[in-house]
């Protein structure tokens, strides 16, 4: 986000799209718990997963030692320390436990445990988790909740982070929307509210993460040209944040390769090369720049050069079947 001058903007809608399995979904509760620290209000709406496994991923992100490793604790650690505490209580004969007993337990049975409750703690009043439903959860109601916020939030900065915008239910038309037309709407319409919270003096930019084609999924690298939603999922977001898979480290460990490919506040067309933990949902903070050369903007231009010579042409066999 530094190369964004100082990251998300009031009034900016930005977008986070990858390839499947690279951890889209833990990269954005990374970003939550981040700008949590710094006194912003996260609401993460979720429609691709529970609540509880939200918080379980946000848990172990707090359990991974200053971000680079150490006695941390992965999902299996955790569903273990979840049958050996419920085991424990039957084997007592505990019933309707309302102290934190089994809870500090459970803990206690996790590497770094304690600590990572103890870091989340610090920042959970400030992230807020919410079950969307790909019925109910309209864009109307992702911004009554962020009007919610509002009274909550007081004069602070507010971020809505959507997981993920196709997934986003619209009703009301009189026909049905093709999906160009349900995403352009979608668009809109959080990028328009994102303006009206500014003039409204709110900054509460909005972070979604946006589905791929399948084409380009089955090709195995992927652009904001790949996007689900046609020409306006390119024009109307003021940040577009690409994830790739790259070569592995010495180590094994995946390395991520994150691209800029746009940029209103600054520099677009850039790339970084990140490792991820996936065990503990967590990427290192500290990225290797990827050099013009063995940049993987170089083959995205070439593949607008198409596009645009395909759209011309599809134009010009428009016109010339009209005059017909």
């Amino acid at each position: 986000f530094r190369q964004i001058h100082g990251g998300l903007h009031a009034g900016d809608l930005a977008i986070l799209a990858g390839v499947q399995n690279i951890g889209k979904t833990a990269a954005v509760i990374q970003f939550a718990a981040s700008f949590a620290k710094s006194d912003t209000l996260v609401l993460i709406v979720e429609y691709e997963h529970n609540v509880t496994h939200v918080l379980e991923r946000l848990l172990i992100q707090n359990s991974y030692v200053n971000g680079y490793g150490g006695q941390s604790f992965n999902q299996d650690q955790l569903q273990e320390a979840y049958v050996e505490t419920i085991r424990e209580r039957e084997e007592q004969n505990i019933i309707n436990d309302t102290s934190y007993k089994s809870f500090n337990k459970l803990l206690s049975r996790l590497p770094n445990g304690v600590i990572a409750w103890n870091r989340l703690s610090r920042i959970q009043r400030n992230i807020w988790i919410i079950q969307g439903d790909g019925a109910i959860t309209t864009p109307d109601v992702l911004a009554a909740y962020v009007e919610m916020a509002k009274q909550y939030a007081g004069s602070r900065r507010i971020l809505l982070i959507v997981d993920y915008l196709q997934r986003v239910p619209v009703t009301g038309f009189y026909r049905h929307l093709t999906t160009e037309e349900r995403v352009e709407y979608i668009f809109h319409y959080l990028k328009a509210m994102a303006l009206r919270c500014q003039d409204e003096g709110w900054i509460v930019p909005v972070l979604g993460v946006a589905a791929i084609e399948a084409e380009a999924l089955r090709a195995g690298r992927v652009h904001m040209e790949s996007i689900i939603g046609g020409a306006i999922t390119a024009y109307e977001p003021d940040v577009a944040l690409i994830m790739n898979k790259d070569d592995r480290d010495p180590e094994g460990n995946p390395v991520v390769r994150w691209a800029i490919e746009k940029n209103r506040h600054g520099p677009s067309d850039l790339e970084w090369k990140h490792k991820f933990f996936g065990a503990a949902y967590s990427f290192i903070p500290d990225g290797e720049p990827v050099n013009e050369e063995n940049s993987w903007q170089r083959e995205r231009k070439k593949t607008q050069s198409e596009i645009s010579a395909a759209s011309m042409a599809e134009a010009v066999r428009d016109v010339l079947g009209k005059k017909e």
